[in-house]
């Protein structure tokens, strides 16, 4: 990671090496000599946060004018894991229980609504965590935004989400299918929420292919995020069909990748892509270093054909950058 940028009046100030090529990638951009060097200065926004993060550069968060809104103060995991959100349209926070994803996510929502990023957002759930979580979430979290939960019959859930003035959209996993095609025709639906990702981990099911369809497939640019604290509660291949949150097509790579030996059930983060963090990443640096050296380890104690496998799986998957 380069050193962090400075920010003045709102825009984020850039050193250049090579000014010209600088200024045919982004003749838009004002650029000025300072102490004999040249510098750019680019606006501190959402798509400029986010194609410099892609690219290494260190910037301060966007989120130091947000008031946070709701009665709760938010921890400082939680304040990195909604900056997290907000710079990666598609991600996934695979953070462990009592961690509270769900808040560092709305928190993230009503910024980017803010912003003009999000419309209206979908949030998938299970059936039990509908009120009982994500409507009392919404509730004490984001006070001033609106939000219907889709449950009950098809007309009732129709009727729900017919409501133009709401903010927020609440469903569970397999009642996406019954209101598929109504969700799909909704260009302002541009954000989805998938809680409990690992409803999703086969992608042969009619709950993950209706929910790929949505997300990839109606040429609507819709973000989406997954939380989970148990990607992999099962086998190492139950993240296969997590790929749909993030990837726009799907390959062969499940059938052609040869799992790791049993030991580990998180998804290695080499090939799950950038867009992911956990619980250990949102808390310290030195943790993470720890994370590192522990999942190098265990690569090295696979035997010469799993490793050379799981190698030929990273080639394959197409990794995600915004």
């Amino acid at each position: 990671m380069l050193p962090e940028l400075k920010v003045l009046k709102g825009h984020i100030i850039l050193p250049l090496v090579d000014p010209v090529a600088f200024a045919k990638v982004f003749p838009t951009v004002k650029t000025a000599k300072v102490n004999g060097s040249y510098v750019a200065a680019l606006p501190h926004d959402v798509a400029t946060m986010r194609l410099l993060r892609n690219r290494g550069y260190n910037v301060p968060s966007l989120l130091s004018s947000y008031n946070w809104p709701g009665k709760f103060t938010p921890y400082a995991h939680q304040k990195v894991t909604t900056d997290f959100f907000v710079v990666n349209p598609r991600a996934y926070c695979l953070s462990g229980m009592g961690t509270c994803k769900s808040a560092s996510a709305l928190w993230a929502t009503d910024y980017l609504m803010r912003q003009g990023e999000v419309k209206k957002t979908l949030i998938v759930a299970p059936l039990s965590t509908l009120d009982r979580v994500w409507a009392q979430e919404l509730f004490h979290v984001l006070p001033h935004r609106r939000f219907h939960i889709l449950h009950g019959s098809r007309q009732k859930r129709m009727e729900l989400l017919s409501d133009l003035k709401c903010d927020f959209y609440i469903i569970n996993h397999d009642g996406v299918e019954i209101i598929a095609d109504a969700l799909a025709k909704r260009p302002d639906i541009n954000h989805v929420i998938y809680d409990e990702l690992a409803a999703a981990r086969n992608a042969r099911t009619h709950r993950a292919r209706t929910m790929f369809a949505i997300l990839n497939r109606q040429n609507i640019p819709r973000s989406a995020w997954g939380l989970t604290g148990t990607p992999t509660p099962t086998a190492p291949t139950d993240c296969f069909g997590h790929r749909g949150c993030s990837v726009r097509r799907w390959s062969s790579l499940r059938e052609t990748w040869t799992p790791p030996l049993s030991g580990s059930r998180r998804p290695s983060p080499a090939w799950a892509g950038p867009c992911l963090l956990t619980s250990r990443e949102a808390n310290s640096e030195r943790e993470r270093s720890n994370d590192s050296s522990v999942a190098s380890n265990t690569a090295c104690s696979r035997s010469d054909r799993h490793h050379l496998a799981h190698r030929q799986g990273e080639a394959r998957v197409q990794r995600v950058r915004w």
